[in-house]
């Protein structure tokens, strides 16, 4: 996003989040005969929406608490306060993915 930006002068800028969480998902076609789209749903979908909508602020990348499992020995992360996210009860542990360059 960076050299994007820097690619067009004087035009506003973009930033990018993104929101990771892992778990089980449903994927594949899902809809009607007349209209099908292949997808994923499933809890693990929605929180990773909430995750980018809620915490992944200003071109962050923000995790869950699985995913950060996951990573946790191959890239830095900053733990973030906890977090109570829409539709779920308690708060989670998200994480910043520090990214250089």
């Amino acid at each position: 996003m960076v050299e994007f930006n820097a690619s067009r002068p004087g035009e506003a800028e973009l930033a990018m989040s993104i929101g990771i969480n892992s778990g089980p998902v449903i994927v594949g076609d899902i809809g009607s005969p007349q209209r099908k789209d292949y997808t994923v749903i499933g809890d693990t979908v929605n929180t990773a929406k909430r995750i980018e909508s809620q915490a992944a602020k200003g071109g962050k990348i923000v995790i869950g608490p699985a995913t950060y499992e996951l990573v946790k020995d191959h890239c830095r992360c900053e733990a973030l306060p906890l977090m109570a996210l829409k539709g779920k009860q308690e708060q989670l542990q998200l994480y910043s993915v520090e990214v250089s360059g």
